[in-house]
């Protein structure tokens, strides 16, 4: 199998799901090819967000969202 015949795979993590992004966080962007930053009501906030897109794109690294309901509001799980 030659190199156009390769299949590729998006390795993909879950980023910014607390009310900090720590640089132990940041580490997986040596090592995904895309992240879904939490965000509506999940557990991020705009700076988390806005700092994780900052360094996802430092990295090459593809951005998507991670919504949810909810339920950091109501406790609901």
């Amino acid at each position: 199998m030659n190199a156009e015949e390769m299949a590729m795979v998006d390795l993909n993590a879950d980023l910014g799901g607390g009310e900090t992004l720590l640089s132990s966080n940041l580490a997986i962007l040596n090592y995904v090819t895309s992240v879904d930053l939490s965000c509506g009501f999940h557990a991020g906030n705009q700076k988390v967000i806005r700092d994780g897109a900052v360094a996802a794109i430092e990295y090459g690294v593809v951005i998507g969202a991670h919504v949810s309901f909810r339920f950091r509001l109501t406790g609901e799980r």
